[in-house]
């Protein structure tokens, strides 16, 4: 993705708020992302752990320690797995899938990961002690300092993105304001939702730029609760 964009958002930030503009953290996509249809890219609400600004450089680095028995957690178990299950267009199958760290294998072996990982705030949550928690705080004070109304630097993102499905981790169900959110997703380029939250997964054609890309709200994706039941099946039933 553009560092250009990043840099100019970063500008903006230090100007309006220059003591946090040091939690600045850049997201993006991950290798092969280009090349692979469909693209997608899942949005999330805050970064954690980020030992520099450039949020998948960790990420990777953090990959490319990791043995196929080291354990992911739910975040990445699901994202993976969502992930390799859109890429293959197979339902999910406790008994032929293979384990998140199986398919991590796969996608470091070729360096093909094929996903793009974005969020709502750049803004690092430094809380490390209360890491079940989202920082709203910290969310909403990023979104204002943003300016959005003056340059919608969210929309630019997934526009130079491009991706074919987006996938949200529950950003309605939460203490993000309204009003951010209506400038990210305008109510207006939305279509009617064709699941609601009651089936897990909700999905939206979400108009930008002329293009319309699907976008799937889902439960948070550290949510605790069945994978199977919360994310791969409502998910691949929409897609």
């Amino acid at each position: 993705m553009s560092e250009k964009l990043l840099d100019n958002w970063k500008k903006v930030i230090q100007k309006n708020n220059p003591e946090l503009a040091q939690l600045f953290t850049h997201d993006g996509a991950f290798p092969g992302y280009s090349s692979t249809s469909p693209k997608v890219l899942f949005i999330g609400r805050e970064s954690r752990y980020a030992p520099t600004e450039n949020r998948v450089a960790d990420d990777l680095a953090w990959f490319r320690s990791l043995t196929s028995t080291d354990s992911l957690g739910n975040y990445w178990n699901r994202i993976i797995t969502l992930a390799y299950l859109i890429q293959t267009g197979q339902k999910y199958s406790p008994n032929q899938t293979p384990n998140p760290g199986t398919i991590l294998d796969q996608m470091r072996a070729t360096d093909n990961y094929g996903f793009a990982i974005m969020n709502i705030s750049k803004y690092l949550n430094p809380e490390e002690e209360k890491s079940g928690t989202s920082n709203f705080n910290l969310i909403n004070q990023f979104l204002e300092d943003s300016e959005l109304d003056k340059r919608n630097f969210i929309q630019e993102e997934i526009a130079l993105l491009e991706p074919d499905i987006i996938i949200t981790a529950n950003l309605w169900g939460c203490k993000i304001k309204k009003k951010y959110l209506d400038m990210v997703f305008p109510p207006q380029d939305l279509a009617a939702p064709i699941f609601d939250k009651a089936k897990n997964a909700c999905l939206q054609n979400f108009r930008l730029n002329g293009r319309a890309i699907k976008r799937i709200d889902t439960y948070h994706f550290s949510a605790v609760g069945n994978d199977q039941k919360l994310f791969y099946d409502p998910v691949m039933e929409l897609v």
